[in-house]
């Protein structure tokens, strides 16, 4: 008899918990070019350090990037149609082990609604 009883209980959690994410949801489909009007300046900055990592440095696991919103730096700057500036740096080992600050510009455009893929690089260059 216990047995029925945790099942039948288990049953009933899952239905009210189907019936919430189903009630959760608006009925109005997301619009898929949603993403070509936000301001998507923080996937921006993620992505300027992976092109950082992968352009400039010996050592990408030893990289430490200021934080978006670090200080007084305007790190990135949205030019319109997603694009976006950003003028930061990076320090990191070098070839040697030293700890070294590598500043650079990065331009990248967002060309869809994903992460990784959807990312265009304009330029990048590396400040002396």
């Amino acid at each position: 008899m216990k047995d029925s009883t945790a099942v039948a209980f288990i049953i009933i959690v899952l239905f009210l918990l189907l019936g919430y994410c189903s009630n959760t949801d608006s009925g109005v489909p997301q619009d898929p070019n949603a993403w070509k009007t936000r301001d998507n300046s923080g996937p921006a900055y993620n992505m300027m350090e992976y092109i950082a990592k992968d352009r400039i440095l010996k050592s990408p696991s030893t990289a430490e990037f200021p934080g978006i919103f670090d200080g007084k730096l305007d790190h990135v700057r949205a030019l319109g149609n997603q694009t976006y500036r950003i003028v930061s740096y990076v320090d990191a080992q070098n070839g040697f082990g030293a700890q070294i600050r590598t500043r650079f510009v990065c331009e990248i455009k967002q060309t869809g609604p994903g992460m990784l893929n959807d990312w265009q690089i304009l330029s990048f260059k590396v400040l002396e």
